[in-house]
């Protein structure tokens, strides 16, 4: 399903459903090196009016329609490969429930929590995580789906680029492993030297050059490559949207009853006072009382009290010896 046309969405990116994040990859600027945008190709440049007088300018080859609809059509699906996967791989609900007039309520929990135990099992069967998406590190549902709790968005936040790369490849079972991003072929090609098998010429001509025929046969080098440039562009939106949420987040853990009008007035009024030192005024007249030449010279204290003039006996006590 294509939301390419839907508005970009602005919440934090681990709080993304599947068409948000669809709706966030179409919005990348396309053809952009090492990033998510090198998924569509860029839209064809005219040379302009002053390279053409002036300076020759380097002649970069524009792809012909047939060549632009192709890889437009191959972002595409390796775009909806991407939330196949992710779909599969999550049972995250939102327990949003619509009163009718449009206002969503999100206080109904669920009836049940599930049983959550470590994801260290390489089960396929009932679905679930079939794309090999999740890495060890998350935590799956203890039933048979094999999938995590957590939303779409949080595990793109988190993936690996093996899991990247098995969810834009739309191959059941995946086809690199999730954390070292190894072909399986060679990891299989590494076990049967092992043990000694001697047919591994079929194996070998596999690997990074293998074609992965569910996405629109591409090479599974290039995969990877596409896989890592969207890779780079989801950190930067997680971070710049970690950037955005720690004061509220802060917020949250200090006093919660704070909204985020009251959050807003808090940081502008210490930024004008503390920063430009505006408000009060208490700045300047700390430092006009800091002032040297206004201040009254005061000599030092050089006499002792009386009771410092005289030594203490060490048998009676008595400071006073003229006594």
């Amino acid at each position: 399903m294509n939301y390419s046309k839907a508005p970009t969405p602005s919440k934090p990116f681990w709080d993304l459903s599947v068409p948000e994040i669809s709706q966030w990859i179409h919005a990348l600027t396309p053809g952009i090196p090492n990033t998510g945008g090198m998924l569509f190709p860029a839209p064809a440049k005219q040379p302009s009016a002053e390279g053409i007088i002036g300076q020759k300018q380097k002649i970069i080859p524009q792809p012909t329609p047939e060549e632009f609809a192709a890889k437009k059509a191959l972002g595409e699906l390796l775009v909806n490969n991407l939330m196949t996967a992710l779909s599969s791989a999550s049972s995250f609900s939102s327990n949003t429930t619509n009163d009718g007039g449009g206002n969503n309520d999100m206080s109904a929990p669920d009836t049940k929590r599930q049983k959550i135990e470590h994801n260290s099992t390489n089960d396929t069967n009932g679905g679930g995580d079939k794309y090999k998406v999740l890495d060890p590190s998350f935590a799956q549902s203890n039933h048979k789906s094999n999938t995590s709790e957590l939303s779409p968005g949080a595990i793109l936040s988190r993936i690996t680029l093996g899991g990247l790369v098995n969810g834009m490849s739309g191959v059941e079972g995946g086809c690199v492993d999730t954390l070292s991003c190894i072909p399986l072929s060679d990891l299989q090609k590494d076990v049967d030297s092992n043990q000694g098998d001697s047919n591994t010429a079929a194996a070998a001509t596999k690997g990074i050059d293998a074609v992965i025929d569910t996405a629109g046969n591409l090479v599974l080098k290039d995969l990877i490559r596409l896989a890592r440039g969207l890779l780079r562009s989801i950190s930067a939106r997680t971070e710049m949207d970690v950037m955005a949420t720690t004061p509220r987040r802060i917020a949250d853990l200090l006093c919660p009853e704070v909204s985020d009008s009251e959050l807003k007035a808090i940081r502008r009024r210490v930024y004008d006072t503390v920063v430009l030192g505006q408000g009060t005024n208490a700045s300047s007249n700390l430092a006009a009382l800091e002032d040297e030449s206004k201040e009254i010279p005061v000599s030092a204290q050089t006499t002792k009290s009386e009771v410092e003039q005289w030594k203490k006996c060490t048998l009676c006590g008595n400071n006073d010896q003229a006594s």
